[in-house]
């Protein structure tokens, strides 16, 4: 598969984390993010959104914890999220960046950059230069705009 390769299975798993997204609690110091983990044959492995296991767990971080109590190999695994991957945490938790490296993912599908709202996020870099494929899907920027809407809009 070369760089940048995506198709419509790609855009299917986006939609799904995207939607997934719209389930996590708003927050005023995080933003809502949903993830999908699918196996080499492309079936569907786990799922995660932000705060589904406690106020501090981004999706990635669920979505991985869900797929490490599956036989599936992580690293023929594709990721999903609506958003970027963190590569910091102001929280001092692992980064989402850390867990995909850690766990040898191989491809990575998101659907926009995290904006620097909290932190300058290096996910891309971060990813890239470990030679993890990386895509971005700016297909539903909107949709992740408006579900984080609560952190765009000033009082």
């Amino acid at each position: 598969m070369s760089q940048n390769y995506f198709d419509q299975i790609d855009i299917q798993y986006l939609k799904q984390a995207v939607d997934l997204s719209r389930s996590a609690p708003p927050k005023m110091t995080a933003f809502s993010v949903g993830c999908v983990i699918v196996d080499a044959g492309r079936a569907l492995v786990s799922t995660g959104y932000s705060r589904e296991l406690g106020e501090d767990w981004h999706a990635e971080a669920v979505a991985i914890k869900k797929a490490r109590h599956t036989s599936i190999k992580l690293s023929a695994c594709t990721l999903y999220s609506s958003l970027e991957p963190c590569s910091v945490r102001k929280s001092g938790r692992e980064a989402c960046c850390s867990l995909i490296l850690q766990h040898g993912m191989s491809r990575v599908v998101f659907g926009m950059r995290e904006p620097l709202v909290f932190v300058d996020g290096r996910g891309i870099e971060t990813l890239s230069s470990a030679g993890i494929e990386v895509i971005e899907l700016k297909l539903m920027n909107d949709d992740v705009i408006q579900i984080n809407a609560h952190l765009f809009t000033s009082s």
